[in-house]
Parts: C-alpha cells; sequence; structure tokens
C-alpha cells in the first residue's frame, strides 16, 4: 500500500515517541520553564502554544514528545499516565492542540490504551477547531489505512491544511494523487 514517507513518520512510528523520562529533547528542555510555569497554573493553551514553538519540527507526533518531555522534567507529571490525564484535562476544555496531542496519545498508547478510534475522535475535534497538525495526520491516516480508509474526507482534511499554507499537506496530497493516477 502506498504510503508517503513523512505519513509514515507521522502515523507508523509512534515507537519512538516518547522516550521519557531517562531521554529529553535537549535542545527543548532548557525551554520547557517557561511553558511549565503556564502549565502549572492551568493555563493548557499558553502552554501549548509555547511547547509548540520549541519542539523539534512542526509534526504532531514531535509537538507531543515536547509536551510530554517538558511535563515530565517539570515534576508537573511523574508518568505517561500523568501526561494523559493533563492533555485530557485540556482537551475537554476545547483546547485544540490538546486534543489533537491526546489523539496521539492514544494512536501510540502511551499512557492510555492504545485505540486508534479514540486516537481519531480527538483527532477530528481538533481538526474541527483547525488545527492543521490534525487534518494532516487525520487526512493521511484516511488515505493510507484500509480500516479506516475515507479517501474522500482524506482529501479534504489536507486540501484545507494546504490552504492554510502547510506546504506538507500539499505534498502529501500531490503525491497521494501521482500514485493513484499510475494505478
Amino acid at each position: 500500500m502506498w504510503m508517503h514517507q513523512s505519513t509514515r513518520q507521522w502515523i507508523l512510528s509512534s515507537s519512538l515517541i516518547l522516550l521519557l523520562s531517562t531521554v529529553s529533547y535537549s535542545a527543548a528542555a532548557h525551554d520547557c520553564v517557561q511553558g511549565a510555569k503556564l502549565a502549572g497554573v492551568a493555563k493548557y493553551r499558553e502552554a501549548l502554544q509555547h511547547w509548540k514553538t520549541i519542539a523539534y519540527d512542526d509534526t504532531l507526533k514531535e509537538q507531543t514528545q515536547t509536551t510530554v518531555t517538558c511535563l515530565i522534567e517539570s515534576k508537573l507529571a511523574a508518568s505517561n499516565g500523568e501526561v494523559a490525564d493533563w492533555l485530557t484535562q485540556a482537551a475537554e476544555k476545547g483546547i485544540g492542540d490538546a486534543q489533537a496531542q491526546l489523539g496521539w496519545l492514544f494512536y501510540a498508547g502511551t499512557g492510555v490504551r492504545q485505540s486508534t478510534e479514540k486516537a481519531i475522535y480527538w483527532w477530528k475535534k481538533a481538526a474541527q477547531g483547525n488545527v492543521t497538525e490534525a487534518e494532516i495526520t487525520l487526512g493521511a491516516l484516511y488515505l493510507s489505512s484500509n480500516q479506516f480508509r475515507d479517501v474522500d474526507q482524506g482529501r479534504a482534511l489536507l486540501n484545507h491544511a494546504a490552504q492554510q499554507g502547510d506546504t506538507s499537506a500539499a505534498k502529501i496530497l500531490s503525491e497521494y494523487e501521482d500514485k493513484q493516477r499510475q494505478k
């Protein structure tokens, strides 16, 4: 089955998503403090936005890894389960970045029981709030998955992200369309 390399990284490489207590993102570690101060007083949206800016790249996986690393290093969470609880509180308040990242935790089974269905639920909520990373992740899943295949919805999500200026969404969609024409 066709799958673009960056899609494979977003969707399938969950084995490396959260190397927690002994491994940290040293590039972002010193920048965790400001976000932790915000997180400590339940300013979820602001903390997530800060950590999003210090993530290694703009993929949902990397943003989630940065959030987890920062919550653990700042002692606001002692385990993956506590990170999931923190993100759940924020997600239930309608914070799109938390919804998207909680979806990734469910997809990877990190701190929660693995559930692609729950991942999709949270990614849909985030995508409804125009969280580009959720649109890309969900769109790519819809195009590449046998079980959750929804080509029309996948195209719509990727088109919306591309219209918002995300070049990776446009590239994934273009490569998918090229592959379909070759069949």
